[in-house]
């Protein structure tokens, strides 16, 4: 999917010129991985009345904050979500920077949305 091909680049810190559709079709052949089924976003699409809790902190560089914003919106057509942005940590190091804070909202969520 294009989330794939837009990140790929920095997941793996090659050039992005390397992850044009030849390339990203390579990958999905030899990890036998489709990448539109892997999507967060297609994930969504036959998903209705769910909670979903999405994390994010304000410096990550890897997943795009506007990414994010289509994932909730996604997900809000059908379902409830919000957000919870962390400040002043990097991607996945809201847990570590933020221990007690994190447990916090993720059982308060759990607890607000757990039928």
């Amino acid at each position: 999917s294009e989330y794939f091909a837009e990140n790929m680049n920095i997941w793996t810190k090659l050039p992005r010129w390397l992850f044009n559709g030849t390339v990203t079709s390579m990958v999905e052949g030899l990890a036998k991985a489709d990448f539109k089924k892997a999507s967060p976003i297609n994930a969504l699409e036959n998903c209705s009345g769910k909670s979903f809790l999405f994390i994010h902190c304000d410096k990550d560089t890897v997943i795009n904050p506007a990414a994010l914003q289509e994932l909730t919106a996604k997900a809000q057509e059908n379902n409830y979500a919000e957000q919870w942005i962390i400040s002043d940590c990097r991607h996945i190091d809201g847990f570590a920077e933020q221990q007690d804070n994190y447990i916090n909202n993720i059982i308060t969520f759990l607890n607000n949305h757990l039928n």
